[in-house]
């Protein structure tokens, strides 16, 4: 079964849908390296990293035998592999790991360039990749050897690296910590980490304390940022790695610059039009996670006219509460993954933030008839209009699908749900340029 689910569907007093207790996900559990290593990484860019680092004991599989290289990483995951690679004495460092240096920059939110206050932190929490190469650097005492924004300058999109982060950014550079896939000139500073990015990062800063040889597979070196480098002859869409393909220079020119091809770019601040197959609406509670997959409504096309995104091309996130504090802002969709034919690309993408109404509005509206519901909101409904109430709360989807956390409380809420209309309330907007495939 997927990942993600979809929701279920039944009939009611109000032709609302409950979501149904269907999913069931592999545990984590100690990686057992053998000689096929996990079964999902083995056409993976990062597999060089991950076996060894399995071979190693460093980082955990699931139950299932996967690696699941392309989630998110969560906070409980990281500090599990930081502890088994730094802190256990698995492996000889040139000094301590400073865990409370690296548990700041992990927990540091740099929109509002202050940490984040410890009661707010969650162990299923994402992490960016800034939040991760930070931890990193600073756990190990990293500082820049030079200038910290002539060393950054080796990135495309150094201007979104904020001022907290150029000295450990630049240390993390120079000492050979960062790995960017599938470009190695953008580093992508807030999109969400993943696994096999996870593991990367400390494989190489394995390397940088004389513990591990650096990757043989030229491949996936390739990824690897060398700072003072033509980091451009790196990049696999750049016109020197293809120079063998480019005979004729006027062509080249039209799908590349700086080293980029550009012909396969989706650029930050693209407008992305979805529809959600299973119902016209979606009915949460507030504080609730869901796991959705939205279909691309439209054709993505270059300026030539090219097709990069298909319509019907699947798109899989997660519906997240936001909170300022115990307030709860909204829903907002976050997008985790997009599948383009038979590839599967990182995507960091999201949503406006959709608001809660009071319940009571629900059944005052048209048209509702073709709508899911979870049963935390089934639940609020019932209360307010009758029927449909005493739902257990053990049968809530999102308990699962949200790392086994039940909705968060929200006294503030009320009875208040979350109305959603897919077509005009999840339209995304990319927060990070987005490589595709040749």
């Amino acid at each position: 079964m997927s990942f993600y689910n979809s929701f279920g569907r039944s009939s009611g007093s109000i032709a609302l849908v409950a979501l149904g207790l269907t999913l069931q996900v592999p545990a984590l559990v100690m990686a057992q390296p053998s000689s096929s290593g996990f079964r999902d990484i083995q056409d993976h860019w990062a597999r060089p990293f991950i076996q060894t680092l399995a071979q190693e004991g460093l980082v955990n599989g699931f139950s299932d035998r996967t690696f699941q290289p392309d989630q998110n990483i969560t906070r409980d995951q990281f500090n599990t592999i930081l502890n088994q690679a730094f802190t256990n004495q698995n492996n000889r460092l040139n000094q301590d790991f400073n865990t409370t240096a690296a548990n700041y920059w992990s927990s540091f939110n740099f929109q509002n360039n202050r940490p984040i206050p410890p009661d707010q932190l969650q162990g299923t929490d994402s992490l960016s990749r800034l939040q991760v190469v930070m931890a990193i650097a600073n756990g190990l005492g990293l500082n820049p050897r030079s200038n910290p924004q002539a060393v950054l300058g080796v990135y495309q999109d150094a201007s979104r690296i904020p001022r907290a982060a150029a000295d450990g950014m630049a240390a993390a550079t120079e000492n050979g910590l960062v790995v960017n896939y599938p470009d190695v000139q953008f580093f992508d500073p807030n999109k969400p980490a993943t696994r096999a990015e996870v593991a990367a990062f400390i494989y190489q800063a394995l390397v940088n304390q004389g513990t591990f040889n650096p990757v043989a597979n030229r491949n996936t070196l390739r990824y690897v940022v060398q700072p003072g480098a033509n980091n451009t002859a790196n990049n696999p869409n750049s016109s020197s790695s293809n120079s063998s393909n480019s005979s004729n220079s006027n062509s080249q020119n039209n799908g590349q610059n700086n080293g980029q091809n550009i012909g396969n770019r989706i650029a930050i601040n693209t407008l992305l039009n979805v529809r959600y197959p299973q119902a016209q609406q979606i009915v949460i509670s507030p504080g609730e996670n869901q796991n959705l997959v939205l279909l691309v409504a439209d054709n993505i096309t270059n300026n030539q006219g090219q097709v990069l995104i298909p319509r019907d091309s699947q798109i899989e996130g997660q519906l997240t509460s936001r909170f300022n504090g115990s307030q709860f802002m909204g829903a907002q969709f976050i997008a985790q993954r997009l599948i383009v034919g038979n590839r599967a690309y990182t995507i960091n993408a999201s949503s406006r933030l959709i608001s809660s109404q009071p319940a009571e509005a629900i059944s005052q509206q048209t048209g509702i008839a073709d709508a899911v519901i979870s049963s935390a909101a089934r639940t609020i409904l019932g209360s307010v209009i009758g029927g449909g109430g005493g739902f257990s709360l053990e049968g809530i989807l999102g308990s699962i699908l949200g790392g086994g956390n039940r909705p968060a409380a929200n006294p503030n809420s009320g009875n208040q749900l979350v109305i959603i209309n897919p077509a005009t309330d999840l339209q995304l907007t990319t927060q990070s340029d987005l490589v595709l495939g040749n």
